[in-house]
């Protein structure tokens, strides 16, 4: 052990008893500037990146958990905000829906938080999500609720109403305020009435609507949903609405980036018209049409011969999923499902069973493409096409499915979209078709295409698998881009994942029977014992490696998960990835030596190493709750007591920030202690959310190489080690650059982060 690390942990283990640490300014004694409040946490010496733990959520919840596994939460561009959620009531809370939704902001001196659930009338019986589509300003400024209390003059008591609140001015502003003509299109006293469907980045633009499409600009309500002669049309942003099952309400799909980050572009799904061919059972979505709404807020384009739009600046109505053929296609229209689209709207993917170009093989009759699995339609034969607005007139429509392979029955039979990369360019699907080699015909396969290149094949899933790419059976919530347990890195080439089979070699047979026997509500083999890992796919060397798989190479104690949103609508997916690649996920096995918990974790994971952030030696669960885009803040919710100002003694779950550079001086109390695990609080029963703990023990190296507990960081610039043009300093060593995007920041991260 590095000599400064000792004798920051002889301070702590001190016996002459209890120790009083000043809450002077921090003096950089160990590599870091923040490294004296790290020796004022325990724990936080074995963090990489001269991370601190600061405590987000108010000291004081009345007794409640700050949050819950599972919640939603969205972290500001900054890393200074953080949006979260809780059954409890605090900090001012005058609301009672499902949660109370919570903002913390940070300020010189620690974190503040305010209660930002709107008030509800404590006679309805209704209870609901007032942030459920999780859609706010970059910086957590303003975001979008729903309330059934009236927050301005225009709203109605008793109705619900979608409003923008501000969180600054405290002020709202109606949203909702739709023309007299629609009232009879929504019942007012339904939650859902004005379901938020997509909105911009700056919240100028918001969509909401139920069967008739509106969009709220700067003010302002227009339509969107309507034809170019400025006909109604039944619509429903991105995938709209679909039948759940057997039961008589529709359940909301798939919206992911419906609306474009500027609001010049919404996609909705709407029937064809009169002509579409009877409906044989009642499932009306089967002949939908996906749409594109541009430049809603300006005046109609003129249209030419054909029903055309002929002004491209003006407003107009796009069938994106209309045929391409030459001659037109003979077959009848198809169902068109939407699975998202770039962030700014300029390229949309979705899987049809119609032949739309002249090189696809999509599979259409009456039987595969309209069949009924008892939750929701499903397009078997279905191939994905990628719509791209910047190309030519006539080439804007590319089939990604292909399939040359003439032994498949269903050809591609695209089951879902797993990721698609902000920028369009990298999107990765699963098909049952044997769309490249290696690939197995008739099981789920996962592809990678790249821009609008032949699927190169990753891995073959299993079945079980399915929470990547199909329905969320059980949840009323079909599987999407942003529901799914899927994530992909902010350029597009890497793709995290979870699969219950041993893509990699290694023996993920649950160690003792436990968990990962009923881990998930999707396995369907219940009597196995294989427990999810984590896998991370590189698109540019075509490599795969398991992340999660326990180093020493002994079998699992418990599964390991990427975090995902609770609803298809949201209007953010949780940051797994920070822009330079690291990769953030929860596993219950010991993946670094100082590993003693035998509890579920929050690792970080980035070329070939992982590093634990949060307490791995706790007495409690934690769990991943989001991160800022640069990774420098990584929020996580544990019981665990990491900083002296939590009270809460080791009994509710706390919200945590592992801060870069972080810490807040604090006068600390640490009782004696003679070794590292002995200065932890006495063990006390874990939150019963939480379940059963699991026990491990770590023996060896292996899979993937951990971080060991690092000595003190020290700092590497230009002036002590000088790499050649073209490479950069990581970890002590000059390697070859990755790219040119946020160089700076990510060498001023590595020289800091504690290598193995």
């Amino acid at each position: 052990m590095n000599g400064a690390r000792k004798l920051i942990l002889a301070t702590f283990c001190a016996t002459a008893g209890a120790l009083m640490f000043s809450s002077a300014p921090a003096v950089a004694s160990g590599g870091c500037p923040n490294e004296q409040l790290r020796a004022e946490q325990p724990h936080a010496l074995v963090l990489p990146d001269c991370r601190a733990y600061e405590m987000v959520s108010p000291a004081d919840t009345n007794g409640s958990d700050a949050t819950e596994p599972g919640s939603s939460a969205r972290a500001s561009v900054s890393g200074g905000a953080i949006v979260f959620k809780s059954l409890g009531g605090f900090a001012g809370a005058v609301g009672a829906p499902i949660t109370n939704d919570y903002l913390s902001r940070r300020g010189p001196g620690g974190w503040s938080t305010l209660s930002i659930t709107p008030p509800q009338y404590a006679a309805k019986l209704e209870r609901f999500d007032p942030y459920a589509a999780m859609a706010f300003t970059p910086e957590l400024s303003a975001g979008v609720a729903y309330s059934d209390v009236p927050l301005t003059g225009e709203a109605v008591a008793g109705s619900f109403e979608t409003y923008l609140a501000n969180f600054a001015s405290g002020s709202d502003q109606l949203i909702s305020n739709v023309a007299e003509e629609q009232d009879e299109l929504y019942d007012y006293e339904d939650p859902w009435s004005f379901p938020v469907d997509g909105a911009s980045t700056d919240l100028s633009h918001v969509v909401f609507g139920y069967g008739n499409l509106n969009e709220w600009v700067n003010g302002h309500v227009i339509k969107v949903g309507v034809n170019n002669n400025g006909e109604p049309m039944d619509s429903g942003a991105g995938s709209g609405f679909q039948q759940n099952g057997g039961l008589e309400e529709n359940e909301r799909v798939d919206a992911w980036h419906a609306v474009s980050s500027d609001g010049s572009r919404v996609f909705f799904s709407s029937p064809r018209g009169p002509s579409t061919p009877p409906v044989i059972d009642p499932i009306e979505d089967r002949y939908r049409a996906l749409y594109v709404r541009e430049n809603a807020a300006q005046e109609q384009s003129a249209l030419g011969a054909k029903g055309e739009c002929t002004e491209p600046a003006k407003a107009c109505t796009v069938e994106v999923s209309a045929s391409e053929r030459t001659p037109e296609d003979p077959n009848a229209p198809e169902p068109a499902r939407f699975w998202g689209a770039s962030a700014d709207g300029s390229k949309v993917f979705f899987t049809d069973c119609g032949k739309l170009t002249d090189d696809s093989t999509a599979i259409s009759n009456n039987v595969t493409c309209t069949n009924f699995n008892g939750v929701a339609p499903v397009s078997e034969g279905s191939d994905l096409y990628e719509y791209n607005f910047e190309a030519p007139e006539g080439e804007r429509l590319t089939d990604l499915a292909v399939d040359g392979n003439p032994t498949d029955i269903l050809g591609a039979d695209v089951q879902g979209v797993v990721q698609i990369s902000e920028d369009g360019s990298y999107v990765y699907f699963v098909a049952d078709g044997r769309l490249a080699e290696g690939a197995v015909a008739g099981v789920p396969n996962l592809y990678a295409s790249h821009e609008g290149g032949a699927p190169v094949l990753i891995a073959t899933l299993a079945e079980e698998d399915q929470s990547d790419w199909a329905n969320r059976e059980g949840y009323g919530t079909f599987a999407s881009p942003v529901t799914n347990t899927a994530a992909v890195s902010p350029d597009g080439k890497h793709l995290a994942f979870i699969s219950a089979l041993s893509l990699t070699g290694y023996d993920n047979e649950q160690a003792e029977p436990g968990e990962c026997e009923q881990q998930s509500v999707f396995s369907k083999k219940e009597e196995a014992g294989e427990c999810r890992e984590v896998y991370l796919y590189d698109a540019e060397t075509d490599s795969l490696e398991c992340v999660s798989c326990n180093p020493s190479g002994a079998r699992p104690i418990g599964p390991s998960s990427l975090s995902t949103a609770e609803v298809g609508y949201q209007e953010s997916k949780r940051r797994s990835f920070s822009e330079d690649g690291a990769l953030f996920f929860n596993s219950g096995d010991a993946l670094v030596p100082h590993d003693s918990n035998g509890r579920q974790d929050v690792y970080e994971y980035l070329d070939g190493h992982v590093y634990s952030i949060s307490d791995v030696a706790g007495n409690y669960e934690s769990f991943f709750l989001d991160a800022s885009p640069s990774g420098s803040d990584v929020f996580f919710g544990t019981a665990d007591r990491l900083v002296a100002g939590d009270p809460q003694g080791n009994s509710r779950i706390v919200v945590y920030d592992a801060r870069v550079d972080g810490g807040f001086p604090e006068a600390v109390s640490v009782s004696s202690c003679d070794n590292g695990d002995s200065c932890k609080p006495p063990p006390t029963p874990q939150p019963g959310i939480f379940g059963a703990s699991a026990s491990a023990t770590f023996s060896g190296a292996g899979n993937v190489t951990p971080a060991l507990l690092p000595p003190a960081p020290t700092k590497i610039t230009k002036k002590t080690i000088k790499c050649k043009q073209g490479r950069q300093l990581r970890h002590g060593k000059c390697v070859k650059r990755k790219g040119k995007k946020s160089r700076e920041a990510k060498e001023t991260r590595n020289d800091r982060r504690s290598g193995s």
